[in-house]
């Protein structure tokens, strides 16, 4: 009898102990990805862009947020200024969440009058964004207007921070563009922290159209190598338990049987 019950331990303990192995060999989702750097590209024509990239080692245009070269990825659109392009560009993905960015915020800025290239906002200090303008040998600025081919009409320059700061919150995983002012309400746009606003991407550009940016954040900042495995885990411990009541019932009838 005694064996018997060490025999139901020692097969118990060792599903459990299996559980890690099984879930790392899970066929669920892999790794969470996180957006690392990011850096903005301003030209005029599409074709441009993929001259660049070549030129500069850039990214593809599938790592341009919202998509690919479209004008819904365009956050100057709209403003009719000799088809100038802004794109915002994932230049770096992570699977490390503390080398991921946490937090976007935005500052605006009298029109070609420059700023800071940090700032602190609830005590964590944010970096400006910086990218490349220009055609022909591209320049490039350590900060960067998101307003840079707005028109010449404009007033604003539109400055973007990010933070790695796990104070500031979740790591963020993916960037969408909304354009539009019916879409001011969508959850998690980045925000001009001086005017307390939602960040118009082309404020101070009369003829453009409104233009947000909104963060998508994971929903934990570590993995797990237990995630997408709660089937594996299910199955072990409802071995366990048949193998417990089975030892139990066994025991039971063997005490029985010597009385």
């Amino acid at each position: 009898m005694k064996k018997l019950l060490t025999l139901i331990l020692c097969i118990s303990m060792a599903f459990a102990m299996a559980v890690p192995a099984f879930a790392g060999c899970d066929d669920g989702p892999q790794a969470q990805t996180y957006i690392s750097e990011l850096f903005a590209v301003g030209y005029f024509g599409d074709n441009v862009y993929l001259s660049i990239k070549n030129a500069y080692g850039l990214p593809d245009s599938s790592y341009v947020v919202g998509g690919k070269l479209t004008p819904e990825t365009d956050l100057n659109r709209g403003t009719g200024y000799g088809t100038g392009y802004i794109r915002l560009v994932k230049k770096t993905l992570t699977t490390d969440p503390t080398d991921a960015i946490r937090d976007l915020i935005a500052v605006y800025r009298p029109y070609e009058k420059g700023g800071s290239t940090s700032v602190t906002h609830n005590d964590c200090t944010y970096y400006a964004v910086g990218g490349l303008f220009k055609d022909e040998s591209p320049t490039w600025l350590n900060m960067y207007s998101m307003n840079y081919y707005a028109g010449l009409d404009c007033t604003t320059d539109v400055y973007l921070y990010y933070t790695k700061d796990p104070k500031a919150g979740e790591p963020i995983t993916d960037l969408k563009i909304y354009f539009d002012s019916e879409n001011n309400n969508q959850p998690n746009l980045v925000r001009e922290i001086y005017q307390n606003c939602v960040c118009d991407f082309n404020e101070g550009a009369p003829k453009a159209r409104a233009t947000y940016l909104q963060m998508i954040r994971s929903s934990s900042s570590t993995g797990s190598v237990f995630a997408g495995s709660t089937s594996v885990i299910a199955i072990s411990a409802g071995v366990v338990i048949i193998l417990a009541v089975v030892g139990f019932v066994v025991f039971k009838k063997r005490k029985g049987t010597a009385q």
